[in-house]
């Protein structure tokens, strides 16, 4: 199984880095042995193009998708405390929960699962 997964990872490498991997797996396979690189390491390598963060990330998905930042909204999804996060305050100690915190922790919720996927538009 582990070599299966390897072989996938490689596989990936070589589909999305055509220019420096599709035709060089000596390269690849010189580089892909587990190690793990630095950002700088990477970028020398080609396995990423520039060191950033998740806003320069997200700003180059919306360039590639050609789409304007007023035309799509990030989502970040933070998980939510337990009951017992708060009373043990393991995730934020010496700070005070807020009775609307402490109630919504303790009211029930319906769940829902919803299938649909977002639509991508693509505009040309």
């Amino acid at each position: 199984m582990i070599d299966d997964n390897f072989d996938r990872f490689k596989s990936v490498i070589r589909e999305g880095r055509q220019q420096q991997f599709a035709n060089n797996s000596e390269e690849l396979d010189r580089l892909a042995t587990g190690q793990v690189f630095t950002a700088n390491d990477a970028v020398a390598n080609g396995l990423i193009d520039k060191i950033g963060f998740l806003d320069d990330a997200v700003e180059r998905a919306g360039e590639m998708a050609r789409m304007a930042s007023r035309d799509y909204k990030v989502i970040q999804y933070k998980p939510k405390l337990s009951f017992m996060d708060v009373l043990l305050e393991s995730h934020a100690p010496n700070q005070l929960v807020s009775g609307k915190t402490m109630f919504e922790m303790t009211t029930p919720r319906i769940y829902l699962l919803c299938p649909q996927v977002l639509p991508i538009h693509e505009t040309e």
